[in-house]
């Protein structure tokens, strides 16, 4: 109908290699490959990433701007006071806790994320798993160290960011990962892999960067973060 058309195809170019290992599914791979090269035929592109942006423009699309999700608004780091009360209603008190928000969903990557649980609770027995999203009689329930409250309205998952040490992003594809941006807003540091878009971002001073499937090298910057905190936190102190 020669309509204006706006596509925001959310397909950050590392897409594709994410499908490794899935047997029949990945034949979608195939998809993801062929679906962008439409881009020529819309009249713009919006990008989450420079790399998405990049790709589209390689392709041809005719206009391509790069707009990354927003959050409503930005709030400090809350206080400690706040903090307390937030923790408590998890039943914390000053364990390690790393937050992770994600509904079930093979690409979330939960499985990877007990890993690093694993490994954290050998070097800090008491470090909890804070899992936003899978049901509370779900089997990821069951793994000692885990706290998982179900899917929570804003307000608590509100509470669950004020609550952390650190966001965990453990997932094995993630065009660019909204949870980011809301831990950003609340200067909660967010551990990524390299399997998710704006890790490039992070890396560039705003949280740490692993290897995804090296449940050891994310233990390792999940526990720098912690220290770091802790050491900041008695210097205000003082």
């Amino acid at each position: 109908r020669r309509l204006p058309l706006v596509w925001t195809p959310v397909i950050h170019p590392s897409r594709p290699q994410s499908w490794e290992g899935t047997g029949l599914l990945r034949v979608m791979e195939v998809f993801d490959r062929l679906a962008p090269r439409v881009a020529p035929l819309v009249g713009g592109v919006i990008a989450s990433t420079d790399a998405e942006a990049e790709h589209f423009r390689h392709l041809g699309a005719r206009r391509v701007e790069l707009i990354p999700p927003a959050v409503d608004k930005t709030v400090t780091r809350a206080s400690a006071h706040a903090r307390v009360s937030a923790r408590a209603e998890f039943g914390l008190t000053d364990e390690p806790t790393v937050l992770v928000v994600a509904r079930p969903a093979r690409r979330k990557g939960h499985p990877f994320a007990l890993d690093v649980l694993r490994v954290l609770r050998k070097r800090m027995p008491a470090t909890r798993l804070l899992l936003l999203g899978p049901q509370p009689d779900s089997e990821l329930a069951r793994e000692p160290g885990t706290i998982v409250p179900g899917w929570c309205e804003p307000e608590r998952v509100s509470a669950a960011f004020d609550a952390a040490d650190a966001l965990l992003v453990p997932s094995s594809y993630e065009c660019f990962c909204r949870t980011i941006i809301e831990a950003w807003s609340r200067e909660l540091p967010p551990v990524v892999t390299y399997r998710v878009g704006s890790a490039p971002m992070v890396a560039n001073g705003a949280g740490m960067v692993a290897p995804y499937g090296d449940a050891m090298a994310v233990a390792k910057a999940l526990q720098a973060i912690r220290s770091e905190e802790r050491r900041v936190g008695k210097e205000c102190r003082s």
